[in-house]
């Protein structure tokens, strides 16, 4: 069966805020817009993940990856206030 037809909330949960490791404190977004990064290996389920959230105003798609590791590199890079991440990948 093909991934299109499960909802969205069955491919990808969310994790957020991230903590802060140099204090373990949980970071507070540094603006009104959320920045998001978006994990998945199917570059469908990113195209319209990324489809869907570019209509809201209070998010912005800071970086994409297809694994774990590309993952780990943008959110110290880019420190984002959410990852949402494929649980099946």
């Amino acid at each position: 069966e093909s991934h299109d037809t499960y909802p969205v909330c069955f491919l990808a949960t969310i994790v957020a805020p991230l903590a802060n490791q140099a204090n373990s404190q949980f970071r507070q977004p540094t603006s009104n817009i959320l920045k998001v990064i978006l994990v998945d290996d199917q570059k469908f389920v990113q195209h319209k993940l990324q489809q869907m959230l570019s209509a809201e105003v209070d998010l912005k798609i800071v970086g994409v990856a297809n694994d774990g590791e590309t993952a780990i590199a943008l959110v110290e890079t880019l420190e984002p206030d959410v990852v949402l991440i494929d649980i099946e990948m």
